[in-house]
Protein backbone atom coordinates (compact mmCIF):
# COMPACT_ATOMS: atom_id res chain seq x y z
CA UNK A 1 0.00 0.00 0.00
CA UNK A 2 1.38 3.39 -1.01
CA UNK A 3 0.42 6.66 0.71
CA UNK A 4 1.38 10.09 -0.66
CA UNK A 5 2.82 12.33 2.09
CA UNK A 6 3.97 15.46 0.20
CA UNK A 7 5.56 16.46 -3.13
CA UNK A 8 8.06 13.61 -3.46
CA UNK A 9 7.68 11.66 -0.21
CA UNK A 10 5.68 8.46 0.10
CA UNK A 11 4.99 5.87 2.76
CA UNK A 12 5.07 2.35 1.39
CA UNK A 13 3.93 -0.62 3.46
CA UNK A 14 5.50 -3.93 2.53
CA UNK A 15 3.80 -7.31 2.63
CA UNK A 16 5.04 -7.72 6.18
CA UNK A 17 3.21 -4.51 7.18
CA UNK A 18 6.39 -2.54 7.96
CA UNK A 19 6.19 1.07 6.72
CA UNK A 20 9.06 2.46 4.62
CA UNK A 21 9.47 6.17 3.85
CA UNK A 22 10.56 6.89 0.28
CA UNK A 23 11.75 10.24 -1.10
CA UNK A 24 11.94 10.12 -4.89
CA UNK A 25 13.73 13.49 -5.27
CA UNK A 26 16.50 12.62 -2.78
CA UNK A 27 16.54 9.02 -4.08
CA UNK A 28 16.37 7.54 -0.62
CA UNK A 29 14.38 4.90 1.23
CA UNK A 30 14.33 3.91 4.89
CA UNK A 31 15.38 0.35 3.93
CA UNK A 32 18.72 1.94 2.82
CA UNK A 33 18.93 -0.29 -0.26
CA UNK A 34 18.13 2.65 -2.57
CA UNK A 35 20.70 4.85 -0.76
CA UNK A 36 23.56 2.35 -0.78
CA UNK A 37 23.20 0.67 -4.18
CA UNK A 38 21.74 3.66 -6.06
CA UNK A 39 19.34 1.18 -7.64
CA UNK A 40 15.62 1.63 -6.91
CA UNK A 41 14.34 -0.80 -4.29
CA UNK A 42 10.87 -2.33 -4.47
CA UNK A 43 9.47 0.42 -2.26
CA UNK A 44 10.83 3.16 -4.54
CA UNK A 45 9.42 1.44 -7.62
CA UNK A 46 6.02 1.12 -5.91
CA UNK A 47 6.10 4.84 -5.05
CA UNK A 48 7.10 5.72 -8.64
CA UNK A 49 4.28 3.63 -10.08
CA UNK A 50 1.83 5.29 -7.68
CA UNK A 51 3.03 8.77 -8.74
CA UNK A 52 3.01 7.71 -12.42
CA UNK A 53 6.73 8.41 -12.81
CA UNK A 54 8.90 6.14 -14.93
CA UNK A 55 10.82 3.85 -12.59
CA UNK A 56 13.78 3.59 -14.98
CA UNK A 57 14.56 7.29 -14.41
CA UNK A 58 15.07 6.72 -10.67
CA UNK A 59 18.42 4.95 -10.86
CA UNK A 60 21.67 6.88 -11.17
CA UNK A 61 23.48 4.45 -13.42
CA UNK A 62 22.35 2.42 -16.38
CA UNK A 63 22.71 -1.30 -15.76
CA UNK A 64 23.76 -3.45 -18.67
CA UNK A 65 25.12 -6.97 -18.81
CA UNK A 66 28.90 -7.25 -19.06
CA UNK A 67 30.54 -7.55 -22.45
CA UNK A 68 31.40 -11.19 -22.96
CA UNK A 69 33.43 -13.05 -25.53
CA UNK A 70 32.73 -16.50 -26.76
CA UNK A 71 35.18 -18.91 -25.09
CA UNK A 72 37.70 -20.69 -27.32
CA UNK A 73 37.26 -24.35 -28.20
CA UNK A 74 34.33 -26.61 -28.82
CA UNK A 75 31.12 -25.74 -26.91
CA UNK A 76 30.05 -27.98 -24.04
CA UNK A 77 27.63 -30.74 -24.96
CA UNK A 78 25.64 -30.53 -21.73
CA UNK A 79 24.27 -27.36 -20.27
CA UNK A 80 24.97 -26.10 -16.77
CA UNK A 81 22.06 -26.89 -14.46
CA UNK A 82 20.20 -23.99 -12.86
CA UNK A 83 19.92 -23.52 -9.14
CA UNK A 84 17.49 -26.04 -7.68
CA UNK A 85 17.71 -28.28 -10.75
CA UNK A 86 19.07 -31.80 -10.37
CA UNK A 87 20.34 -34.44 -12.78
CA UNK A 88 17.90 -37.24 -13.43
CA UNK A 89 19.12 -40.79 -13.58
CA UNK A 90 18.68 -42.22 -17.06
CA UNK A 91 17.47 -45.72 -17.77
CA UNK A 92 19.96 -48.45 -18.56
CA UNK A 93 22.96 -46.88 -16.86
CA UNK A 94 25.85 -49.21 -16.11
CA UNK A 95 26.98 -49.16 -12.50
CA UNK A 96 30.20 -47.21 -12.16
CA UNK A 97 29.61 -45.49 -15.51
CA UNK A 98 30.86 -41.98 -16.13
CA UNK A 99 29.34 -40.55 -19.29
CA UNK A 100 29.75 -43.08 -22.08
CA UNK A 101 32.75 -44.83 -20.52
CA UNK A 102 32.86 -47.29 -17.67
CA UNK A 103 35.49 -49.30 -15.89
CA UNK A 104 35.38 -52.88 -17.18
CA UNK A 105 38.09 -55.33 -16.13
CA UNK A 106 38.97 -57.33 -19.28
CA UNK A 107 41.23 -60.39 -19.20
CA UNK A 108 44.34 -58.59 -20.56
CA UNK A 109 44.49 -55.35 -18.59
CA UNK A 110 42.55 -54.96 -15.36
CA UNK A 111 40.58 -51.71 -15.06
CA UNK A 112 41.11 -50.49 -18.62
CA UNK A 113 38.68 -47.77 -19.82
CA UNK A 114 36.34 -49.23 -22.44
CA UNK A 115 33.62 -47.45 -24.44
CA UNK A 116 30.13 -48.78 -23.77
CA UNK A 117 27.65 -48.80 -26.66
CA UNK A 118 23.88 -48.68 -26.29
CA UNK A 119 22.23 -52.03 -26.86
CA UNK A 120 25.48 -53.94 -26.50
Amino acid sequence: MVRHINKSEYEVRGRDGVPYSVDLDKKSCSCLEFDMLLIPCTHAVAAAVHSRKRSDTLGVMHLAPPNTRRPPGRPKKTRILSRGEFKEKGQGLVEGAVGKTTIVPPAKHPYEMVNVRKGA
